[in-house]
Parts: structure tokens; C-alpha cells; sequence
């Protein structure tokens, strides 16, 4: 795939030094008028927009790393490196000491980056007219990602969807145009789901007539780098699951699963990484560049050590670090899940360096040094809807569909086919969603969705208290950043309670 770069140059940008972020999203953002003339600009602004979406704030590392670490799946290894005590590695993730200081900071400035981006494009679409077809192409991609967006920081920095019985509590703003030296408050939960419903109803109108090749003269690579279809129709049912709308979920999970993916196998491949002396066994699927899991993958990165800000905080730093000493590891709790032949323990590695019963964490293993931060992220993949679908099943449909769908999951990983029924069947469909989407993305905001709390096991050494945590908590609604907070006033009268 042909590198997306990030082209500034595509749109007017507010010079800004490290001090001027105090400023920086979504209060002042950039303009594109004098940038975006032909067909070709508008791509290359729409390609720094994926790259966005890699920066190290949101899929490159925090979004990633936070729903694993800052619950029951995570864990700090024995040797954690002393470089890992620091912002960099994110320790605030497990120990959930949180303030608006130290706390995703990145991920808001990400995420607002990428609205800016987007509205940017959206906002020159409308005083200049293109071919009709590679407009709607552009709109579509631009209203998926903006509702994505939107969403993904609900997530973090917003209590679950049915927090309160109207969806009146603060969620982020919904930004559908981005105008400097604005402050714009916090929307409600209720106004954000129904503003990116919006988009995303739109979107996928669009795309369900296009192919992609409308802009195909612009730009390079497979259609699961670049929003699709399906991938629209999978944002739409992760917000009704969140919602706990079960039947609509259900609706748009089964019209994935009914195109055109397959359950990629699980096979095991040995290899020699960095600082081993013996072949390791890997799953052969996850061990490549991009794309892993390839046949059922509907959305995915392709991260590169020159593709971001990273600074020491790609995943593969995060998780694995060649040197045998990274940053957060896997909980025991999460391993005793697995059993002895489950396939999917070869995720999990002893170092040479490390001592039982520390596991780090290999399901991104890139190339192991080859290419020191280059790894693939599964934004998007066929297992999370099988699971989805009959986890909606076992609520409000069919038990027997259900186990078929959840079966398929541990048939694959040669783990003991589920057997139950009734409210069993539905924990066990949420443990098994547990261990396949296992750090990518998925364990806080499961939790939320299901109003729960958690206890860390035997491994948690914290003695803040944070071993265990029990809902509801300010702890599930992280602070907005400081930067934001003293540049926006209205904002500052929105800060989430606790901060």
C-alpha cells in the first residue's frame, strides 16, 4: 500500500510551537480555501486524514492501549523499564490516577485534528464542485470518519450511553464545522449519537452505490485502509450495541457477516525474534506487516515508524520492546481465561529476560525489529461482529444461532465449544468477546456498555485502591485535557466530576 503522508500543505495551518496546544482543538483549527483546488488536493487532504488517524494519540497508541490497560486485562510487568515510569508509556492508563494534566491528552488533540481535517474538506466540497461521483465518495469517507471520531471520544471521556435514562449527561462537542477562535460547550449524549447517526446514515447512503474507484486515480491501496461500506455499517452498530439498542446491532452486524469477509485460520508459524535464541511459536496471521487477518479485515492502519509522532510510544514500544522490558503487559486474570491448546496463548510471549509470570503482550509483532514501529492495526475486523451478532442473538433472538456464531469463534482458536444457555450464554459469549478483541481497543468500553466495574487479580500490585473498581465512577469518564480546559471557557465549566 502506498504510504498516506500527512500534507500540511493541503490546508492552511495555524503555525503553532508546543506552547501554542493551550489553544490548539477543537477551539482553533485550520481553514482550506486557498489550498484545496482540484480533485487531487482534495485526495491528499483526505489521505492526511487516515494519517490522523494514526498519529500516536489515537490508533497509534493511546486509543489502542487505554481500553486494555486501564482494566482487568492489564498488568505492569516485573521489569518494566524505568523508561515506562514516565507520560511516554502511559502509566496513568493502569493505575488510573487520572487528571487533566496527564490524562489522553493526545487522543483529544488527535481527535479534534482529525474533525478539523475532515469539516475542512467537507466545507471546500461545497463552494467548488467536482466530478458528482467523486464528491459523494469524498462526503462519505469524510462523514464516517467524523462520526467515528466523535464517538471514539464519547468513549473516553463521557460515562456510558445510558449513564443517565435521557442521555442528558456531558459527552464531547460535535463539531460540524471548525471555525478558530470559537468555544464550543459539550453536547449532550443524546445530541452527539444523533448528530453522528446523521453522518454516518448519509455515509453509507453514499457508499452503498460507489466502489471506491471514483477517486481511484488519486490514490493507491486495498479498500480496507480506507473507510468502505461496511466498515460505515460497523460504527453504526457499535454505536446501537453501546446503546443496547440489540436489535439494530443485530441488523447491521449480519449484513457484515453476510459480505464479503471470512474468518481468517489460525495457524501457528515459528520464529526467531530480536533478543531470542530459539524459534518462538506465533499466530502466522498476526505475524506479518499489513494486512494481518487479512481475510476478514474491514478497517485497518498501516503504521510505520515514519508515519507518526511516536516518540517511543508505537505498540509495538508499548507491548512487546525488543529488549524484553515493555511498558504494560497481560494480567494473569486475562490469561487463566485461555486454555492450555487455546491458539490464541501464542499472543502472549515469556521473554528471555523476563520472569513467570510476566506475559507481554504479541499480537502486534510487526517485524520484530526489521522495522522498529511498523505494525498493523485492526480497527476493524470480521471476529468483533461475529461476536456481536451473537451476543445480540443470545439477548433477543435465536440461543442456537448464537452458539453457531460464537462457536466459530473458539472452533478457530481450538478452544471448548460453549454449551450454555440463557443468562450463562450471554457472560460467556462476553468472556470469549473478552479474549479474541483482547488489546485491540475493546475492554473498558465493554464494561461501560455493560455498567460494570472490575477487580484486578493477584498481579495488581497498586496501592491506590485502583485494584478494584466498581460502578459507577468518575473514573470511566476521563478529564478533559488541561489545554483545553484553559483555553475554552465554556469548557471549563463542563470538566467532568472528580477533576
Amino acid at each position: 500500500m502506498k504510504k498516506l503522508i500527512l500534507l500540511l500543505i493541503v490546508i492552511i495551518g495555524i503555525s503553532y510551537s508546543c506552547e501554542d496546544f493551550l489553544d490548539f482543538q477543537p477551539k482553533t483549527l485550520l481553514t482550506p480555501e486557498a489550498a484545496l483546488h482540484s480533485q487531487e488536493d482534495v485526495v491528499l487532504a483526505l489521505n492526511g486524514v487516515y494519517s490522523s488517524l494514526q498519529k500516536a494519540g489515537y490508533f497509534g497508541t493511546e486509543f489502542i492501549i487505554i481500553p486494555d490497560a486501564a482494566t482487568d486485562n492489564g498488568c505492569w510487568p516485573a521489569d518494566r523499564e524505568s523508561a515506562g515510569t514516565g507520560w511516554d508509556r502511559l502509566p496513568y492508563a493502569y493505575s488510573l490516577e487520572l487528571n487533566a494534566n496527564n490524562t489522553a491528552n493526545e487522543f483529544w488533540k488527535d481527535g479534534y485534528f482529525t474533525i478539523a481535517s475532515v469539516n475542512n474538506i467537507l466545507a471546500r466540497l461545497e463552494d467548488v464542485s467536482f466530478d458528482e461521483d467523486f464528491d459523494n465518495r469524498v462526503k462519505a469517507e469524510c462523514f464516517a470518519i467524523r462520526a467515528m471520531t466523535h464517538f471514539d471520544l464519547t468513549r473516553i471521556y463521557a460515562q456510558d450511553y445510558n449513564f443517565t435514562a435521557d442521555q442528558s449527561h456531558y459527552a464531547v462537542p460535535y463539531q460540524f464545522e471548525s471555525v478558530p477562535g470559537t468555544d464550543p460547550g459539550r453536547n449532550t449524549m443524546a445530541e452527539v449519537y444523533d448528530y453522528a447517526m446523521t453522518d454516518l446514515n448519509e455515509a453509507i447512503s453514499l457508499l452503498k452505490n460507489l466502489d471506491g474507484s471514483e477517486i481511484d486515480n488519486f490514490r493507491s491501496g486495498d479498500d480496507i485502509f480506507f473507510m468502505n461500506y461496511y466498515s460505515a455499517i460497523g460504527i453504526r452498530a457499535r454505536m446501537y450495541f453501546y446503546m443496547g439498542d440489540y436489535d439494530n446491532a443485530l441488523i447491521d452486524s449480519d449484513e457484515i457477516l453476510a459480505g464479503p469477509y471470512s474468518l481468517s485460520d489460525y495457524t501457528i508459524t515459528q520464529k526467531i525474534p530480536p533478543s531470542f535464541s530459539d524459534p518462538t511459536d506465533f499466530l502466522d496471521e498476526w505475524y506479518r506487516l499489513a494486512p494481518i487477518v487479512e481475510d476478514e479485515a474491514i478497517f485497518q492502519l498501516e503504521v510505520d515508524e515514519d508515519d507518526g509522532d511516536f516518540a517511543n510510544r508505537s505498540l509495538i514500544d508499548i507491548y512487546l520492546a525488543n529488549d524484553g522490558n515493555a511498558a504494560h503487559g497481560a494480567s494473569a486474570d486475562l490469561l487463566a481465561l485461555f486454555e492450555a491448546g487455546d491458539l490464541r496463548n501464542n499472543w502472549f510471549v515469556d521473554e528471555p529476560a523476563t520472569p513467570a509470570p510476566d506475559r507481554h503482550v504479541y499480537k502486534y509483532p510487526g517485524s520484530l525489529g526489521i522495522n522498529a514501529d511498523a505494525h498493523a492495526i485492526p480497527v476493524m475486523r470480521l471476529s468483533e461482529f461475529v461476536l456481536m451478532s451473537a451476543e445480540c442473538e443470545a439477548r433477543v433472538g435465536s440461543e442456537t444461532r448464537a452458539l453457531t456464531l460464537v462457536n466459530r469463534i473458539t472452533s478457530r482458536a481450538n478452544a471448548s465449544e460453549i454449551t450454555s444457555t440463557g443468562s450463562q450464554l450471554i457472560e460467556d459469549i462476553i468472556t470469549e468477546r473478552r479474549k479474541e478483541l483482547s488489546f485491540e481497543g475493546h475492554r473498558l468500553f465493554d464494561l461501560k456498555r455493560l455498567q460494570r466495574g472490575f477487580t484486578r487479580g493477584a498481579d495488581c500490585t497498586l496501592t491506590n485502591g485502583n485494584c478494584t473498581v466498581t460502578y459507577p465512577t468518575n473514573l470511566y469518564a476521563w478529564p478533559i485535557p488541561i489545554y483545553e480546559i484553559n483555553a475554552n471557557p465554556v469548557i471549563r465549566e463542563q470538566q467532568n466530576p472528580g477533576y
